[in-house]
């Protein structure tokens, strides 16, 4: 009995260090503002990229992350954010997206949102949206904003 024991043992550590350790899903969140833009009008809208997870095999790596824009008023008031969230695959060489969302919030009720497109192109998820702006009914203001998710063939964001 400790032969076979022993036998088992020695199998089940020799086929561990034969195969090497690949995680399923190592989580890579890290938050990272990467862009303000001022309008001329005193609002402002800052973009931030968000590393959301990697999960790696022998041949290919898949990554997903977020892109996030948030739009403020003069009075530095969150007005609306939108988001576009692509998957990846990688491998050294070349890169593509899998799948392309987008969501959007309205903080405040003289926005509506007019379009939310997700799309995807290559290696970029790309989002569309279109909000205006409202006084008694009339539209005062649209914004439209083009968002490119973009993953290199190394697996980095931009």
């Amino acid at each position: 009995m400790k032969k076979l024991f022993t036998l088992i043992m020695v199998v089940l550590v020799a086929t561990a260090t034969i195969f090497p350790a690949y995680s399923l899903d190592d989580v890579d969140t890290t938050i990272s503002t990467s862009d303000i833009e001022y309008f001329s009008d005193g609002s402002y809208a800052i973009t931030t990229l968000e590393n959301v997870s990697v999960s790696i095999t022998r041949a290919t790596s898949t990554k997903s992350g977020k892109k996030h824009v948030d739009f403020y008023d003069s009075d530095d008031e969150l007005q609306w954010t939108v988001t576009v969230q692509g998957t990846f695959t990688y491998n050294g060489s070349t890169s593509t997206c899998t799948n392309s969302e987008v969501s959007y919030s309205v903080s405040d009720s003289k926005w509506k949102v007019k379009e939310a497109v997700a799309s995807k192109s290559g290696s970029s998820a790309v989002g569309d949206f279109v909000f205006k702006r409202y006084a008694l009914l009339i539209p005062v203001q649209t914004e439209s904003v083009h968002m490119t998710l973009t993953c290199s063939a190394d697996g980095t964001l931009s």
